[in-house]
């Protein structure tokens, strides 16, 4: 039994926002939530936007706390260290008649004192917005509008308010309050029973059934779903603004959403839902989000949508309520906090301080209150000079984790010592598995990370709390694989922020790196460096265990470890080849200038000749769009492979398979002779998209029937998955409702094919091809800018990599060449 002053129920935006406010006062304050993490609720799904006070009505609760809190974000965001970026917003008008409801919205927003309101005409709009529509005639321009991260913002209020004093209990759902006479309440927990003199009802969804436990009747939480996108970060231009329609009755619409990490998001959606936990997204929904959204940037494309996601807004009428409860009294209600509630959070939390002082509580301020907080260190957002010197003082900062998104192993064993416990908990606060791979290439080794700082085993890690393990059982005493430790190689030292001069560099140390500098060494190259992200040269071969590699290039048959050990023993007895491992190349300039990342080491170093042999990634479950929920046990087929023949670690054992694709296949095979249960192997095409000899090895000889001319249409479970749902497809690829069927799983498989890594010959300024995602030049090998070439599946994606090699070969004599001239 524990006894405090105030107890906070819901530790979302609001309650965190509470939480901090009141540890400025001599009393004891409790916070109660009942996910595995805060901010795991309404918060993790919001869109990020400090909304400047436009489109609430002048006398509304709404209005007025948005505008408070859009003012008081800029003297939080200095105390807090609070990453909050200033963009402004414009709401959109194509009509006249529109026009005059600008002016309507401009008045209400006036009237509320919100600052430098203005109506924009077209000239402004394609002057600083090139990509809107030409039907756009004007819009209504409100500077003070913004961005932030939804999820930080919480935890960064937490971590200030447990310094202060707070104490904060997750896992902690209420399931009962006794309400006493003389301001005394009784919360039950499964954690514990709370016993507190006052109550502040923050509980987001849930705010009326923890109403409904004290008494109070009078309002109901109406579930309001709405479906967003996120798109590649590599489209963090495509507006220069937020971009709002005209709002709806019971919505601002469908945006185009700048935010604080970068990547530009579509949507929301809004649609009643009789659900409190219903995050399942649509294909309704993303057709309505696109028809939308191009009206206002046409060159909005699905192609670049790298993930999606459902949130459920808490509604309960047009306005907030937040008062205190006269027949309960103690007790103050903060529910029905939907838009602006992120931005009024600061405000609403002052509100609740005078609530409670009007109402009879003694709020003394403290003597001493730490209202700084050190901003958290996230790499992507601060510049190379700032990172040397973090490397300097801790060499695991340039430990690159997470490659999409720049996160090293520091950066997350940061979160986990500041609280996070889970995957999704890591992802939020530090952006690892957030980036267009979505954590096919770093799971494992988050995984491993958690499980060590954590002191739990790997099994036990989840991706949102109980229930959501990631794996479903460890192998590691068997012979399917041995597990590699990163963390117990030592960093390295060396220069930092000097230009070394190189005459080949190749980029990627796998079987077309290595290809490649065999064949350039061979015409006369004597300077050599390959830079390899991961701790061993190999690339994927090393956890393709299978046979069926080096029949056309060896003329034996080998596993991938064996092709792969052939080319490692040349490369590393090749004259003037120098080979860095866990070397992680973070920019690159069309001069062939590059930044490159290692454990205790940043350094910048220009290639006269540089090879690009940096492979492929999978698509993901999103970039095919498939709807249904988010739980565990969803993998690419890359990663279950890493997991089990690498990491010794079963995904699970009931498993559906999405895409026909070699590795896909593969899988499909490795699970059954590991003792699972492989159900179907779904394919859109009318024939498998693997190698035959793989379907009949694979498939085949394992009687796993494999559905061609099928899609899946949804994914579904709570916190793992349980089912999925399939449907045929006609000889156009539309789909047959009336057919579908469902499949019980608790795993699925995404084998949906490959997508070739060029983002740095993107970022130096090469032609793409958008299609392929492969450069654009005169021959396979080569790029639009002089110097810098291609190989592997980089190049092209290949079936086997008997002929990666063979490219890469050529590649590599392509750059001696080229360094000859």
């Amino acid at each position: 039994m524990k006894t405090y002053d105030i107890a906070l129920i819901g530790g979302g935006i609001v309650g965190a926002a509470i939480a901090r406010e009141l540890s400025r006062y001599r009393v004891r304050v409790v916070l109660l939530e009942k996910e595995a993490e805060l901010a795991f609720g309404v918060s993790k799904s919001n869109s990020g936007i400090i909304h400047p006070g436009t489109q609430n009505p002048p006398d509304s609760l709404k209005g007025k706390l948005c505008v408070e809190g859009n003012r008081l974000i800029r003297i939080l965001a200095r105390e807090l260290g609070v990453d909050f970026k200033e963009v402004g917003e414009l709401i959109c008008a194509f009509s006249d008649a529109d026009v005059a409801r600008l002016e309507k919205l401009k008045k209400e927003g006036e009237a509320l004192n919100v600052p430098r309101l203005a109506i924009v005409d077209r000239h402004w709009l394609r002057t600083h917005e090139p990509n809107l529509s030409p039907a756009v005639i004007a819009a209504l321009y409100a500077p003070t509008a913004g961005i932030i991260s939804p999820y930080r913002w919480v935890y960064d209020f937490a971590e200030n308010a447990m310094r202060n004093g707070v104490d904060i209990f997750t896992e902690a759902p209420v399931k009962r309050i006794e309400v006493q006479d003389g301001h005394r309440f009784v919360l039950a927990t499964p954690l514990s029973t709370f016993h507190a003199s006052w109550v502040v009802n923050a509980a987001g969804l849930h705010a009326d059934i923890i109403a409904r436990m004290m008494g109070i009747t009078d309002f109901k939480i109406t579930p309001r779903k709405g479906e967003e996108f996120l798109l590649d970060k590599k489209r963090e231009y495509l507006s220069n603004h937020l971009l709002f329609p005209l709002p709806e009755a019971h919505s601002k619409g469908i945006l185009v959403i700048k935010t604080s990490d970068g990547n530009p998001m579509i949507g929301p959606t809004a649609r009643p839902v009789d659900a409190k936990n219903d995050h399942t997204t649509t294909d309704e929904g993303l057709e309505a989000v696109l028809a939308s959204v191009r009206r206002l940037i046409p060159a909005v494309d699905a192609r670049d949508i790298i993930a999606y996601f459902a949130g459920v807004r808490p509604a309960a009428g047009d306005d907030f309520i937040i008062r205190h409860e006269q027949n309960v009294p103690g007790c103050i209600t903060v529910a029905g906090i939907q838009s602006p509630g992120l931005t009024a959070a600061p405000a609403i939390a002052r509100m609740v301080i005078r609530l409670l002082t009007e109402n009879g509580c003694v709020l003394k301020k403290k003597l001493f209150f730490h209202r700084h907080r050190k901003k958290t260190t996230h790499l992507f957002a601060i510049p190379f000079s700032k990172t040397a010197r973090l490397i300097k003082k801790n060499p695991a900062y340039g430990d690159v984790v997470c490659r999409c998104e720049m996160v090293s192993a520091q950066e997350i064993r940061e979160a986990i010592a500041r609280g996070a416990q889970t995957l999704d908990g890591i992802k939020f606060r530090t952006r690892a598995q957030a980036g267009r791979c979505h954590g096919s290439f770093c799971t494992a080794r988050i995984m491993n990370i958690l499980a060590a700082e954590r002191g739990i085993p790997v099994t036990a890690v989840t991706k949102r709390g109980a229930g959501s393990e990631i794996v479903k059982g460890d192998r590691r005493g068997s012979a399917c694989g041995e597990r590699r430790v990163y963390d117990s190689l030592p960093a390295v030292r060396s220069s930092f922020l000097h230009t070394a001069t190189r005459e080949l560099v190749i980029v990627g140390g796998g079987p077309a790196g290595m290809a490649a500098a065999c064949a350039a060494s061979e015409h006369g190259v004597r300077d050599i460096l390959i830079l390899e992200r991961e701790a061993y040269l190999g690339g994927i071969l090393n956890q393709c265990i299978h046979t069926g590699f080096g029949l056309t290039y060896f003329k034996e048959i080998l596993t991938g470890p064996e092709y792969a050990q052939r080319f490692i023993k040349k490369v590393q007895t090749l004259p003037g080849v120098e080979i860095r491992s866990r070397s992680f190349v973070v920019d690159l300039t069309g001069k062939r200038v590059m930044t490159v990342l290692r454990p205790g080491s940043l350094e910048t170093i220009r290639a006269k000749a540089l090879i690009m042999a940096t492979g492929c990634r999978e698509r993901t479950r999103e970039m095919i769009h498939i709807a249904g929920t988010r739980p565990a046990g969803i993998f690419s087929a890359g990663l279950a492979q890493k997991l089990i023949n690498i990491e010794g670690l079963m995904p699970g054992f009931e498993v559906v398979i999405v895409g026909s694709g070699d590795i896909g296949l593969i899988m499909a095979r490795r699970f059954m002779l590991e003792g699972a249960h492989v159900k179907a192997v779904i394919e859109i095409q009318p024939k498998a998209s693997g190698l035959t000899r793989n379907v009949v090895q694979c498939l085949d000889d394992f009687d796993i029937p494999l559905y061609l001319q099928h899609r899946m249409a949804g994914i579904y479970g709570e916190n793992r998955v349980e089912r999925v749902v399939v449907e045929p497809v006609d000889d156009a690829g539309m789909p047959i409702p009336d057919r579908q069927f469902e499949i019980s799983c608790d795993t699925v498989l995404v084998s949906a094919g490959l997508i070739p890594e060029n983002e740095l010959v993107e970022m130096a300024g090469a032609q793409i091809d958008k299609k392929t995602n492969t450069p654009t030049g005169n021959d396979v090998n080569t790029t639009s800018i002089p110097g810098i070439f291609v190989c592997g599946n980089a190049a092209k994606v290949y079936d086997v990599v008997d002929s990666v090699t063979r490219d890469s070969e050529r590649a590599g004599q392509m750059a001696a060449a080229y360094l000859n001239r």
